[in-house]
């Protein structure tokens, strides 16, 4: 005989491609009892947190709106601008209410270190205890056990309670802007309501109050500020007038068009100075050319450079006695007067120059004296305008310091809350059954995706690849003694129905040599086998046919619990031939069937079943009986079946439903096959008829209102 094939198990996405809504749903359904408890258990865990555990914290709000448009008194140019309406602003002054000074000057105006409220050593042993405080004493008793045991901490000073309660107070307060718009929220949260509108009115009071404080605070530093300087610059105006009078007494002062009158007469006398300088020059060659014309001794020359009439006339005589003296007489006093002429043009230059001189002098002197005067004088009216707009500053802060308001406004004040807040007991719950419904699907699906049973005859046969000859139900009973009475009494029922089936796929399994003897095994115990094969003998023995039922799993003999009569004799004893077939089995008239039960033997099983003594007493009862049941061991924990199924006609394969997995049944029947054996069918054992119909329509239909026409269970 050939192995048979294992075909893979097909998974959702093998057999439809998509998840299986249908089926998810009916996994749901099927697993609703557990989804339910967990339900109730989260519902229950919930209200108990809700209405017992949890401290009810009470929520109330008061709101603050940034007034960006300043009302003015007097137009008087404040020390502290106006608040602005941009972005930073906002976010500013959101950090600034929850800021820790101001919740500081909260806690010290309210008085707060002295309420149990926020001050938890106050509160008395037995008061109810928030989660925070819950988790800082957890946290202090494991710092205790983790400091060595000498370590012992001091008692916390006023300041550190101090602190403390800033730091509770602080984390009560949430401050929120709301979306375009210049309004504050300032929401407090504790377990006193009317502690929670004390908080919020009184932190909006003292942010109100920290505006003015703030501008008057600017107010007064610039006015100190100011008185200060404006003495310095007091100071500063009076030394640069006196340096003005000063300098004013003891310079030569001339005006500015005194200067320019003395820069025209300074260039006149440089002109006359060019002017003289140039006649000298015209003088100084006409001695040089009368020189030059002497030295000479030509007359004509000489009166041409002399250039005098008298001079030209002698030249024309010069043939008289004494013309020569005549004519030299003439030109020396000529030459004379030249010389004469150059001299004093030399002084008067000199003398022109000397005045040059004196009047430029006196020009850049008296020009420096009067810059460093007009220099002095812008000093001192720079001096006077810086004076006059500190002290003008001075005198209109000064008036300011009365007039300072705040730059927000309270809208709403906090009400005391009449209801809590917190917790959200409908939401607790809402969620905690949400939650509940989650765990439990997650639950019930994870152990779906964990199982790997079979709950209908198509997975098996897709799984398997051999045929389910029958789907038997699981028997109503819960003794084992009471299956004979089911079967007697339950003819209609559907495992009677199903055992039926299972008989005809038996015989139907060979049409041409219908089998004879048929082998019942499974891959574990517990399987439902021996029902099966008690069964399948009484609905053969009820066609009228001669029925032998053998048990031979010889380890654990459970067959004898299903009678109330006890018999010794067995298998063992007719093997070996100590006594006859008659003698050993044993006839219940109630299912019309001998039984051939085991015996408890020394013999090895595998041993027995393998011998020639078995073989033949199975071929020498064969001719005695129409059909003959044989209940084997399981095949996984044991080899007995493989031997057995040697003079079987036809193998019977039990699968529990919903229990037996894909591996155990693979590896039973390649057990099988590797000894040449070939599984005639499978027939699924155990169904569980109420689960089995949210498993498939097939069952709904079957074990449904179709079936309840056909069965009496």
């Amino acid at each position: 005989m050939h192995s048979i094939p294992i075909s893979p198990k097909p998974t959702i996405e093998d057999t439809e491609g998509d998840l299986d809504l249908l089926q998810l749903l009916n996994t749901i359904w099927l697993g609703k009892w557990r989804i339910l408890s967990w339900v109730a258990l989260m519902v229950v865990l919930a209200i108990y947190y809700a209405y017992f555990i949890v401290t009810p914290l009470y929520t109330t709000t008061a709101t603050v709106a940034l007034q960006n448009r300043s009302e003015k008194v007097i137009d008087l140019a404040s020390p502290l601008s106006a608040l602005g309406g941009d972005k930073y602003t906002i976010n500013t002054e959101t950090e600034v209410i929850a800021s820790r000074e101001l919740v500081s000057q909260l806690v010290d105006r309210l008085k707060l270190v002295e309420d149990p409220v926020f001050n938890y050593d106050l509160r008395p042993p037995d008061a109810s205890w928030s989660p925070a405080q819950a988790i800082g004493v957890v946290r202090s008793w494991i710092e205790i056990l983790i400091q060595p045991a000498t370590e012992i901490e001091p008692p916390l000073t006023p300041a550190e309670i101090r602190e403390d309660v800033i730091t509770v107070v602080q984390e009560s307060i949430t401050i929120q802007n709301l979306k375009n718009s210049y309004v504050f929220n300032i929401r407090v949260t504790t377990d006193d309501p009317v502690a929670s509108a004390r908080l919020a009115n009184g932190l909006a009071d003292i942010y109100l109050d920290d505006q003015v404080a703030t501008k008057y605070k600017a107010t007064e530093q610039a006015t100190i500020w100011l008185s200060s300087r404006v003495t310095e610059l007091a100071l500063e105006l009076e030394a640069a007038e006196n340096a003005v009078k000063s300098f004013s007494a003891g310079a030569e002062l001339i005006g500015a068009e005194v200067l320019a009158a003395l820069n025209r007469q300074l260039k006149d006398r440089r002109d006359r100075v060019a002017e003289a300088k140039a006649a000298a020059a015209v003088a100084d060659a006409y001695v040089k050319a009368l020189e030059t014309a002497k030295a000479s001794g030509d007359l004509k020359q000489m009166a041409i450079a002399a250039d005098n009439a008298a001079l030209n006339q002698i030249i024309g005589r010069l043939d008289i006695e004494g013309a020569r003296k005549a004519f030299d007489t003439r030109f020396e006093p000529i030459l004379e007067r030249a010389r004469l002429e150059v001299l004093r043009t030399s002084e008067r230059i000199a003398t022109l120059e000397r005045s040059v001189t004196e009047l430029a002098e006196r020009i850049e002197r008296q020009s420096t004296e009067l810059l460093k005067l007009q220099q002095l004088e812008r000093e001192a009216a720079a001096s006077r305008q810086i004076y006059e707009y500190f002290l003008g500053r001075l005198k209109e802060t000064s008036v300011q310091q009365g007039v300072h308001r705040a730059d927000s406004r309270i809208l709403s004040r906090a009400l005391v809350p009449e209801e809590p807040s917190k917790p959200r007991k409908s939401l607790i719950v809402s969620v905690a059954m949400f939650l509940g419904f989650c765990i439990g699907g997650a639950l019930v699906l994870l152990r779906e995706m964990r199982h790997n049973g079979f709950r209908s005859a198509r997975d098996l046969e897709q799984a398997i690849g051999l045929t389910v000859l029958a789907q038997v139900p699981l028997v109503p009973i819960s003794q084992r003694k009471r299956l004979l009475r089911y079967l007697e009494t339950k003819p209609t029922s559907a495992m009677a129905e199903s055992v039926r089936n299972l008989r005809t796929s038996v015989m139907l399994s060979n049409i041409d040599h219908p089998p004879q003897v048929i082998m019942m095994t499974s891959s574990l115990p517990g399987e439902g086998k021996t029902t099966q094969s008690l069964a399948l003998a009484y609905s053969f023995a009820s066609m009228g046919q001669r029925v032998l039922l053998i048990e031979c799993d010889i380890r654990r003999r459970t067959l004898q619990q299903y009678f109330r009569k006890r018999h010794k004799l067995g298998l063992i004893s007719a093997v070996s031939g100590a006594v006859s077939l008659e003698e050993a089995v044993l006839f219940n008239d109630k299912l019309g069937i001998d039984i051939l039960l085991a015996e408890k033997s020394a013999v090895n099983s595998v041993d027995f079943f393998s011998s020639g003594r078995f073989r033949t007493f199975m071929d020498e009862v064969r001719p005695a009986y129409d059909i003959i049941v044989v209940d084997t061991p399981p095949v996984l924990l044991v080899s007995d079946p493989r031997v057995i199924g040697q003079v079987a006609d036809a193998i019977v394969y039990v699968v529990r439903w919903n229990m037996t997995t894909q591996s155990q049944v693979e590896a039973g029947i390649s057990s099988l096959a590797s000894v040449d054996l070939k599984v005639s069918g499978i027939s699924l054992s155990q169904v569980n008829i109420r689960k089995a119909k949210g498993y498939g329509r097939q069952y709904s239909e079957l074990y449904g209102s179709y079936g309840s026409k056909y069965y009496r269970n």
